[in-house]
């Protein structure tokens, strides 16, 4: 496998190189999303109170809540499946940026992420994202649906037998090797098969294949670049803010963090244009999160496949 450093800053570099193609396509699909929930949930909040009981040891809120944790549940749900779309439509663009530094004669598996940009347009990676968007979201909730399947499972034995509670701390390592071992199936499922793309259940079969035996070198690869990616989001949460405070936009009080009741418009910004601007970053942080991973991912499955293919050869 491509050392940990060279795939890791190939990934960068790629991506970074590549960054004017896919801010078109986080203006038009993240941003309006995330401005919607900002101003949503700055308006659903503002008047929800939170009361505490020392005696009774509880908590407990005066307003309508529900109605407001229901839209950002739904908003969220959203956002994870535009993610899906930004994540398809970036190893799009980044299969055409394989095929244009192969035919330039370069010999590197996508490219040469130093040399000149693929001339595909930024319209025509979100086309045919667009058209890969369903079964790559598909592997992602399959994925999901298995880590919170197991846990159920596990939930509902121990709760019918103590027997049953020994084996619920198995349910983290089950999880982590579900997502490594089927952490490829987006890539495959957007451009495998010489870029056409596969089904759901292709795909997940195909990295599966690709990443067996290879389940510590990967975990160690994937843990850092979700590092560097939730580095990326967070780096936008903190400009965002910076940005928020300069505006002038404070919250409209101060707050004891021990007061039994604390109201929401104490904490909020004092207009949502201001909360707005945090979350304009939070969607840039999220979009270059996505397309970093599309690109780490995109190598490693070039990479992995190859390997399997010169495997096969041999034996």
């Amino acid at each position: 496998m491509i050392p940990v450093g060279e795939w890791l800053s190939r990934s960068f570099r790629l991506s970074v190189r590549e960054a004017g193609h896919f801010l078109p396509v986080v203006v038009l699909i993240l941003v309006p999303a995330y401005l919607a929930l900002s101003v949503a949930l700055w308006y659903g909040l503002r008047d929800v109170v939170m009361v505490s009981d020392r005696i009774r040891g509880t908590i407990g809120f005066e307003g309508d809540l529900t109605a407001a944790l229901g839209l950002a549940g739904l908003a969220v749900a959203l956002l994870i499946l535009l993610f899906h779309l930004v994540y398809a439509t970036a190893c799009c663009h980044f299969r055409a940026v394989a095929i244009a530094g192969s035919t330039a004669g370069s010999d590197t598996p996508h490219g040469d992420p130093d040399g000149e940009s693929a001339p595909a347009l930024w319209r025509a990676a979100l086309h045919s994202g667009l058209l890969r968007w369903p079964p790559v979201s598909a592997t992602f909730l399959v994925r999901l649906a298995a880590y919170w399947g197991i846990f159920a499972l596990l939930s509902f034995l121990t709760a019918a037998s103590p027997f049953f509670a020994l084996l619920f701390p198995l349910w983290p390592l089950v999880a982590v090797m579900v997502w490594v071992r089927y952490s490829l199936a987006g890539v495959v499922a957007a451009v495998g098969d010489d870029g056409h793309g596969r089904s759901t259940i292709a795909s997940l079969s195909a990295s599966a294949a690709a990443t067996r035996f290879r389940f510590w070198p990967l975990l160690g690869r994937l843990l850092a670049l979700a590092v560097v990616g939730a580095s990326l989001f967070f780096f936008g949460n903190v400009v965002g803010g910076l940005f928020s405070a300069l505006s002038g936009a404070q919250p409209t009080g101060t707050v004891d963090p021990f007061a039994e009741r604390i109201a929401f418009n104490q904490v909020l910004p004092t207009n949502p244009a201001s909360f707005a601007l945090n979350w304009l970053f939070l969607a840039f942080g999220a979009g270059a999160w996505q397309v970093l991973s599309a690109a780490g991912h995109s190598l490693l499955y070039a990479d992995l496949d190859g390997s399997r293919s010169a495997d096969s050869v041999h034996h």
